[in-house]
C-alpha cells in the first residue's frame, strides 16, 4: 500500500515538472507576448501592426494562465492522492485487524470441534471394543425412534432368511407386560412376517403373583396403597379389599393375557410364554445378530420429577427411560445376557394358560371393588 501511494505521487509530480519542462516554449512566447503588447501600446491603435502584437500578447497571457490553472489542479490532485491513500491504509488496517479477530474465532471454534471429534471418536472406539454398536435415548421420550429401530431390525432379520444368508434361530424377549408386543400391535406385521417363516419366540413376562409385581404396583401407583384410598370402607371391607387389582400394573398384565389367551392372533402361533418371579432385570429383545437390552429399576418418575409423555393422562410405569444399548453377538455381553435369560426360562414354568383361573378371579374382584367404590 505504501509503495503504491509513493509512486502514484512520484508520477503525479514527475508529470507536473515534465509538463512544464514541455511548455518552456510558451513562456519565451509569453515574454515575447508582453513585449509585443508594450509595443502595440507604443505604436497606437492606428498602426497597422498594432492587432498582431495585440494578439499574440494576448494569447501568451491566455496560456500562461491555463499553465498555472493546470499546475494547481494537478497539485491539488497530488494532495487528494495523498489523502486517498491515507484513508485506504486506515481502513486496510481495520479491515484487516477485524479480520484476525474473525480468524481467530474461527481458528478457537474450529479447535473446540476438533477436540469434540477427538473425544467423539475415542468414545466410539471404546464403544466399539465393549461390542456396542448402537444407542437408543430410552423408549418413552424417544418412542417413534425406537419402534422406528426395532421394526427396521426385525424386517432385517426375516429379509436375511428369506434370501437364505441365515439359518433360522430363535428369538428371545424379555419384559414386565410387553405392552408393544401384544396390546398395541406395534411391531404386528413384523412378527407376523417372522412367524410365518417359522421362527419361534421365547416370551418372558413378571408373574402378577410375584413380589416383584406387588413391590412394582406400590412404586408405580402410590395414590392407591395411602390410607385415604379406602376412605369410607369398614375395617372388614379394608381387610379384604385388594388392592393390588386397582394398580396399573394389574391392568397392564391383565391385557396382555387376554390378547394373549382370548384373541390368540395367529401371528403369536410361534410364541412360547412363561411367566418369572425374580426381581425384572432387563427389558431385552435378542436377534441371532445383535442384543438389544434396557436395565430395569425401581427408580419412580414422580419422586424423580419426570414429567409424563402426556400430562392430561399421566404415564405411571417406571420402566422405559433408561438408554438402550445395542451389542453385536461376538462380545461377552452378548453371551453372558444370553444365558441370563436362559436361566431364567429354566426356572419359569407357569404360561397364561395356567394363569387363566388367577386373572378371571382378580377380574371379578376388580369388577365388584369398582362397583362398591362408584357407590361409596
Amino acid at each position: 500500500m505504501v509503495e503504491r501511494k509513493e509512486e502514484v505521487k512520484e508520477k503525479a509530480y514527475f508529470s507536473v515538472k515534465e509538463w512544464l519542462k514541455n511548455q518552456s516554449l510558451i513562456i519565451i512566447l509569453l515574454i515575447i507576448g508582453f513585449l509585443c503588447i508594450i509595443i502595440a501600446q507604443y505604436m497606437g491603435a492606428q498602426s497597422p501592426w498594432f492587432v498582431i502584437f495585440l494578439t499574440i500578447g494576448v494569447t501568451c497571457i491566455v496560456s500562461l494562465t491555463m499553465v498555472i490553472v493546470e499546475y494547481i489542479l494537478r497539485s491539488e490532485n497530488i494532495k487528494l492522492t495523498e489523502s486517498f491513500f491515507a484513508s485506504l491504509e486506515k481502513r486496510s488496517e481495520e479491515m484487516i485487524d477485524n479480520l484476525k479477530v474473525r480468524l481467530e474465532e474461527k481458528i478457537s471454534v474450529i479447535e473446540e470441534k476438533m477436540d469434540r471429534s477427538d473425544s467423539k471418536l475415542e468414545l466410539s472406539g471404546k464403544l466399539n471394543g465393549l461390542g456396542i454398536i448402537d444407542i437408543f435415548p430410552d423408549r418413552w421420550d424417544h418412542a417413534s425412534e425406537y419402534h422406528e429401530k426395532i421394526r427396521k431390525h426385525l424386517s432385517e432379520y426375516a429379509e436375511q432368511i428369506k434370501r437364505g444368508e441365515i439359518t433360522k434361530e430363535e428369538i428371545c424377549i424379555m419384559g414386565i407386560a410387553l405392552r408393544h408386543f401384544f396390546q398395541n400391535e406395534t411391531y404386528k406385521e413384523e412378527l407376523a412376517t417372522l412367524n410365518e417363516l417359522g421362527i419361534k419366540f421365547k416370551v418372558l413376562l413378571l408373574d402378577p403373583e410375584s413380589e416383584a409385581a406387588l413391590e412394582r404396583s406400590e412404586i408405580e401407583s402410590p395414590e392407591v396403597y395411602e390410607p385415604n384410598y379406602l376412605k369410607g370402607f369398614t375395617d372388614e371391607e379394608k381387610k379384604i379389599y385388594d388392592l393390588f387389582v386397582d394398580t396399573a400394573m394389574f391392568k397392564d398384565l391383565y391385557d396382555t393375557h387376554e390378547y394373549i389367551v382370548e384373541r390368540s392372533p395367529s401371528w403369536i402361533i410361534n410364541f412360547d410364554i412363561k411367566y418369572y418371579k425374580n426381581d425384572p432385570s432387563y427389558y431385552l429383545i435378542k436377534l441371532p445378530d445383535k442384543l438389544i437390552i434396557e436395565s430395569y429399576n425401581y427408580g419412580s418418575v414422580k419422586e424423580c420429577d419426570i414429567l409424563p409423555i402426556n400430562p392430561v393422562i399421566p404415564n405411571p410405569f417406571i420402566g422405559g427411560r433408561i438408554p438402550i444399548f445395542v451389542y453385536g453377538p461376538e462380545c461377552i455381553t452378548y453371551r453372558l445376557i444370553s444365558n441370563h435369560f436362559k436361566q431364567i426360562w429354566r426356572r419359569s414354568a407357569a404360561t397364561p394358560k395356567d394363569k387363566t383361573d388367577y386373572f378371571e378371579t382378580k377380574r371379578i374382584k376388580r369388577f365388584d371393588q369398582s362397583t362398591k367404590r362408584k357407590k361409596m
